[in-house]
């Protein structure tokens, strides 16, 4: 089971990431992108792999913002609060299936190939990645294939760090906003 992180450590708004492949789902279903938020629909939308995909790709936050230790909102924590006490099976499914198997090296892999390789970079999609308001909890940043490689420069860094402090803007006070790691690596991208 993944750990509880707080996020980033003074606020109260958690930001998930989310891969280009559950957005375009959302989308093709006509569901709000709010909606990955709900374990018990996503679930009916989304393989298991795409599935605990997702859930690794929360694992990738330190490499897109450059950080070491980085705190975002934990998508786990997001999908268990979605699930009623009395579903036990969701739960189940989400604890003893999804998570052990977002935890797995090939998982990793895969969302690694799908999302950071060069090659996987698809001319339709032009933004690295998109920010959105997903519910006053929770803030979703869609990130796009073959933006983000090993060879980024630290200028794309610095964009989605920037966009996540935004969000975070909307809804904390700017004073606490200014105590988060977050903020820490956008000065020292700014120097």
């Amino acid at each position: 089971m993944p750990q509880l992180i707080n996020t980033m450590s003074y606020v109260k708004r958690n930001i998930i990431l989310i891969p280009h492949w559950v957005h375009e789902t959302m989308k093709r279903n006509k569901l709000e992108l709010s909606a990955v938020l709900d374990f018990k629909k996503l679930r009916t939308l989304l393989s298991l792999q795409d599935m605990a995909g997702f859930l690794a790709l929360q694992e990738f936050a330190s490499q897109l913002t450059g950080m070491k230790e980085v705190h975002i909102g934990s998508l786990y924590f997001g999908w268990s609060a979605s699930i009623l006490i009395n579903e036990h099976d969701q739960n189940d499914y989400l604890g003893k299936v999804v998570s052990p198997l977002a935890d797995d090296p090939s998982i990793h892999k895969e969302v690694a190939a799908r999302l950071f390789e060069p090659a996987a970079r698809q001319s339709r999609l032009e933004k690295p990645f998109i920010c959105y308001d997903l519910s006053p909890e929770f803030e979703g940043v869609v990130i796009n294939p073959g933006f983000f490689t090993q060879t980024s420069d630290s200028s794309l860094q610095a964009e989605l760090v920037s966009a996540m402090l935004k969000a975070l803007y909307v809804y904390e006070p700017y004073n606490e906003v200014c105590k988060t790691p977050l903020f820490k690596r956008h000065l020292e991208l700014l120097s």
